[in-house]
């Protein structure tokens, strides 16, 4: 039997709810400014890979762990979005992996915008190639975070751009590909 797909988008203006619909995530969200709290969130989801794209519009930290038996990484969607992940200061020219069994704290700043990509390792050397670094396995070694060709980067964010636009704008037959 074929594992069926998950697919969400909503605009969310519900904190409390945002934290619910974070599928496979154990995660904790704290808000770190007043304001009505305001988010988007796509989520696809089957057998190989989650693909998820979130927006906030308040400053946050967020704590937990991402989703278990695939290697997760997070792109900022903008070059100028900046966030302090696991103790390091991200840009938008970085790839970030979240470590295998670690735990993500990262606080947001009010104009957040990622994509995060959960597949296996198969898929993740293979993008590796795609944007000229080593092997998973070696890139971790040494570092979580990774500057890449700004060219590669650049495509591969406007490949998942257009990810996001064909599930949103999509039928139900494109959201349930296996």
């Amino acid at each position: 039997m074929k594992e069926q797909a998950f697919y969400l988008h909503q605009h969310i203006n519900d904190f409390d709810e945002f934290c619910t619909s974070a599928l496979n995530w154990n995660m904790d969200y704290r808000q770190l400014e007043t304001g009505q709290f305001s988010s988007e969130l796509l989520i696809f989801a089957n057998a190989n890979i989650i693909f998820a794209r979130a927006q906030l519009n308040r400053r946050m930290i967020q704590h937990g762990l991402p989703p278990q038996g695939l290697i997760t990484i997070g792109l900022l969607t903008n070059p100028t979005i900046n966030i302090h992940w696991r103790n390091i200061d991200i840009s938008g020219d970085m790839l970030f992996v979240f470590p295998p069994e670690g735990e993500l704290h990262s606080i947001t700043q009010a104009n957040f915008d990622v994509f995060v990509i959960s597949l296996c390792e198969i898929k993740l050397n293979q993008l590796c190639v795609a944007l000229e670094l080593p092997e998973f396995s070696t890139l971790l070694k040494k570092n979580e975070v990774f500057c890449c060709n700004p060219a590669k980067l650049d495509a591969f964010r406007k490949y998942l751009l257009s990810i996001d636009n064909t599930l949103i704008s999509g039928t139900d037959a494109i959201r349930s590909v296996h």
